[in-house]
């Protein structure tokens, strides 16, 4: 029987909720609910970019590497369609949101920490994917996006 990520109390397969695919209790999953909602409103918009510039901008000051680590699970049903998937062929719809949820995720928490630095602007961004467990067969997925923070100037347009 499977636990709630937050209070650990034993919840049913059929009373899990997953939020993030993380599962949680009833009570758990709707403060997850609100404390995502209320981060993705509260985050500035960074400039994130994987040149080492920013077009039309100047970097005034690099403020340090930043990076951030997410950790998903894929659970047992995704596992099962997705090797149904690997004989019949095509996509698997179930991985591949938790993919793009590992990359948004990944993606906020690297903004949070350019936010702290005061930066205008991450450049030279790399995401990487690994698989931590499983052996090929789901597991977990780890995410790691990095970048250098910096703040930025407008470049003035040549008069001609």
């Amino acid at each position: 029987m499977p636990y709630c990520r937050s209070c650990q109390t034993r919840v049913t397969t059929l009373e899990i909720e997953y939020v993030n695919d993380i599962g949680y209790c009833r009570h758990c999953a709707e403060d997850e609910r609100k404390y995502v909602t209320r981060f993705r409103k509260s985050v500035t918009p960074i400039i994130m970019v994987t040149t080492p510039n920013v077009a039309g901008r100047e970097i005034t000051e690099p403020l340090g590497i930043v990076s951030s680590q997410v950790a998903f699970g894929m659970n047992v049903f995704r596992d099962i369609f997705a090797g149904v998937r690997d004989i019949v062929g095509g996509r698997s719809d179930a991985q591949q949101k938790v993919f793009a949820d590992s990359r948004k995720a990944a993606f906020d928490e690297l903004m949070i920490e350019a936010g702290r630095l005061g930066a205008d602007a991450i450049v030279g961004v790399d995401l990487d994917f690994t698989e931590l467990s499983g052996g090929g067969k789901g597991g977990m997925v780890l995410v790691v996006a990095t970048g250098t923070a910096v703040k930025l100037v407008a470049v003035p347009e040549a008069a001609e």
